[in-house]
């Protein structure tokens, strides 16, 4: 998909027009009358009154009300009414002190691209974006990103016997390639060296091996290295607490963490952004065979801790925790954490908000704040000392991977906290809920791309 800018008036053009308007807006074409609510769109051929065949209009509702959710909603709908690949977009006319036009436009890509992307049927399409203000710079990043997004949504979607971790290990190694970065693979035989029996004992029940795998990007010389950590688990069966077939569904998409983080990453790369920072992805599934880790298991943890394991389906925090690990023994001093980890977050929080622990108030504070520039909804969840606590009542081992009982996405949080080294700002993303979908709602049924443009907001701005 192709976003770009040309100066130009709206009556000049001979392509078919994305027009959203307010209420008070006037229209194209004189003596038109068509309904301007907020989501409502009319599609209106121009009968030769202007050289563009046809206008979409988008109804944006009252301008004093209109909120970036429902704006972003009417641009999607605007574009997938457009008959065609080639088309046209204005939104000079919206703009006010309250309404930027940079902030519409990076709307704008993002909303479109949302509307016709598809993991199937893959179609060039070319964007243009008129006005009398020059918005190229900005698009030629934008697409940037938003294809970052659309590779996201591609790993999620892609059915699980099709991306196996040696699958997803050799497109990393590709993309590496691409993108010039340096890349180092774990294989089984190096994880035990590491002492990664996190890992190693989730990934005793898969056919396929395990891998953890380490990208390497220094655009700011000798600053300081974050590290993007993201879970892997390419399908989870639930292990020998054996998910009921109403869960089994989509979990091919439980290495949406991942996936996000290989996004983020991968934009900031391309767009030679000034930081430091690892993508570290740990990639397994787990399932279940002879050999397959079980309740009652201890595991020795790459940081000496031993878990006893009270439930195989809270694998995601098992394999993230030796991550966590290694991203602090490479010595960065930021760690973002990204998983689909707990149906606890989806029970809180929906699938409306990511759910957010930090525990640095500076670190939150930017994520926050990112999350409101990219319309990417965040809530910050607590972290508790009585859950950590909690998490200690076993008499066999150092902590127990799961307690059973609420809250548990903290219980979650607090278990991979216990492999935050000292002295590193650390936030936890939990988009259980928000990286893949079920229904429509107001997107596209599969999968999200959800904090791909939060995290690389947070990390380079």
């Amino acid at each position: 998909m192709i976003f770009k800018y040309e100066q130009n008036t709206v009556k000049a053009v001979s392509l078919p027009v994305i027009y959203p308007v307010y209420e008070n807006c006037d229209l194209l074409i004189d003596g038109l009358s068509i309904k301007k609510e907020s989501g409502h769109i009319s599609s209106v051929p121009t009968l030769g009154h202007l050289k563009a065949p046809v206008v979409v209009y988008a109804g944006l509702g009252d301008k004093d009300v209109l909120q970036a959710e429902s704006f972003q909603l009417a641009i999607r709908k605007a574009a997938q009414a457009i008959n065609g690949q080639e088309f046209v977009v204005a939104l000079e006319h919206l703009t006010d002190d309250h309404l930027t036009l940079l902030d519409l436009t990076t709307q704008s890509v993002h909303a479109i691209g949302d509307a016709l992307y598809s993991y199937r049927d893959k179609k060039d399409y070319t964007v243009t974006f008129i006005g009398q203000h020059d918005v190229s710079e900005l698009l030629e990043s934008q697409q940037i990103i938003q294809e970052a997004v659309d590779h996201t949504k591609d790993l999620v979607n892609k059915p699980s016997n099709l991306l196996t971790p040696l699958v997803f290990e050799e497109y990393l190694v590709t993309l590496a390639k691409e993108i010039g970065v340096e890349i180092t693979t774990y294989d089984n035989d190096a994880l035990e060296e590491l002492g990664a029996g996190g890992i190693l004992s989730v990934n005793k029940g898969s056919h396929w091996p395990a891998r953890l795998v380490v990208l390497k990007y220094q655009g700011a010389n000798d600053e300081p290295f974050s590290a993007l950590v993201g879970k892997g688990v390419t399908f989870d069966s639930g292990g020998y607490n054996l998910k009921p077939s109403n869960s089994m569904a989509t979990m091919k998409c439980d290495m949406g963490g991942a996936a996000s983080v290989v996004g983020a990453f991968e934009a900031i790369v391309r767009l030679k952004k000034e930081v430091n920072v690892y993508a570290i992805v740990v990639l397994t599934e787990n399932m279940i065979n002879g050999a397959a880790y079980k309740v009652d298991d201890v595991i020795t943890m790459m940081n000496k801790k031993t878990v006893e394991v009270t439930n195989t389906d809270a694998e995601g925090r098992i394999v993230l925790g030796d991550a966590l690990v290694h991203a602090t023994n490479l010595g960065v001093k930021t760690i973002v954490d990204v998983a689909t980890l707990t149906g606890a977050c989806v029970v809180a929080l929906g699938n409306e908000f990511t759910g957010l622990f930090s525990n640095s108030p500076q670190l939150t504070n930017s994520f926050t704040e990112a999350s409101q520039r990219t319309h990417e909804k965040l809530w910050q969840l607590p972290l508790s000392d009585n859950v950590s606590k909690s998490l200690k009542d076993t008499i066999v081992a150092d902590l127990v991977n799961s307690t059973g009982k609420p809250p548990g996405a903290t219980v979650a949080a607090a278990f991979l906290q216990e492999f935050i080294g000292e002295d590193i700002d650390w936030v936890h993303l939990d988009i259980a809920g928000t990286a893949f979908l079920k229904s429509a709602q107001a997107k596209s049924v599969g999968a999200t791309g959800v904090m791909v443009k939060t995290i690389f907001e947070a990390l380079t701005n």
